[in-house]
């Protein structure tokens, strides 16, 4: 058949494979191995015992169902789905989001100003370890681009002048805890920012602090 875009424009999807994308599951995604049965009812305000005797993929399927459910889904479109897949985003496909984030932001200050914007290696790795966190995934990353790479370049901006190119680096704190992000045109005196790493724990990790701190706020 065929269905429209957010543009309003038909598409003919009779041959297409169609993956579709939620943020509701984000934190389930993480946790999702090592949360309890009891947990898992709690985050989705699933009543007592919904989940009992289901299997893993069970239970991954009905926590779709049921926050398709509250959220107004008809069932006929959740029915369509052949497959629910679970895969928590990583460090490493955050640095590849921001290499992307990089290179479309260095176009628009081309076509805007007629400046190069040329972006080491580094770049990528740092903003992605400043603004990614298990939970939240790819979200402050924007966030971190905006205030660390747009804020360098809005500052030098007015040194701008078309056919210039502007060099981005990061250079690593002595503790290797963050840095600072520097950008250069010329031999024009440069303007940096400094940023700090979050701290990037593994799943299980990340839970066991989570219960710890409950603890410790229960005493």
């Amino acid at each position: 058949g065929t269905t429209k875009d957010a543009r309003g424009r038909e598409i003919d999807v009779r041959n297409a494979v169609v993956v579709l994308q939620a943020n509701f599951t984000e934190k389930y995604a993480v946790y999702r191995n090592v949360w309890t049965q009891a947990q898992v009812e709690g985050y989705f305000q699933m009543p007592t015992g919904t989940l009992d005797g289901l299997s893993r993929t069970e239970i991954d399927e009905r926590v779709v169902d049921w926050q398709m459910e509250r959220q107004g889904i008809p069932p006929a479109f959740r029915n369509r789905m052949i497959k629910v897949v679970f895969n928590a985003i990583t460090l490493e496909q955050a640095i590849v989001i921001t290499r992307a984030k990089l290179a479309d932001q260095a176009n628009y200050v081309y076509k805007e100003h007629g400046v190069k914007v040329i972006f080491d290696n580094k770049v990528a790795p740092a903003l992605a370890k400043a603004g990614f966190d298990l939970e939240n995934n790819v979200r402050p990353l924007e966030r971190a681009r905006t205030e660390y790479v747009s804020g360098v370049l809005a500052e030098l901006a007015p040194q701008f002048t078309r056919g210039q190119t502007v060099h981005v680096t990061f250079e690593s704190s002595a503790d290797g805890k963050g840095g600072t992000l520097i950008a250069r045109v010329g031999n024009n005196v440069p303007v940096g920012r400094k940023l700090m790493f979050k701290s990037i724990l593994s799943a299980e990790a990340a839970n066991a602090n989570r219960q710890r701190l409950r603890g410790g706020c229960r005493r």
